[in-house]
């Protein structure tokens, strides 16, 4: 298993700009096969991050595979 982490801190004034993205990240999971779980985390109190990405993938392969196929052509 492979736990991949991503974290934003947003623009202050791009509020609903954070909030259709985040929530179209919550989107991926069922609609990426490679994922195996995914939890999008906004506002962690005590955080310098406004939002965290933590997704989990079976391998590397698969977390390559979906940069190749998904993510390269956003």
């Amino acid at each position: 298993m492979l736990r991949h982490i991503v974290m934003w801190k947003f623009r202050p004034g791009t509020e609903a700009e954070r909030d259709l993205f985040l929530t179209g990240l919550q989107g991926l999971y069922g609609a990426i096969p490679e994922l195996k779980s995914c939890q999008v985390l906004r506002g962690m109190e005590g955080s310098d991050y406004d939002a965290v990405l933590i997704s989990e993938f079976a391998d590397r392969g698969a977390l390559v595979a979906v940069h190749t196929a998904y993510l390269s052509k956003a």
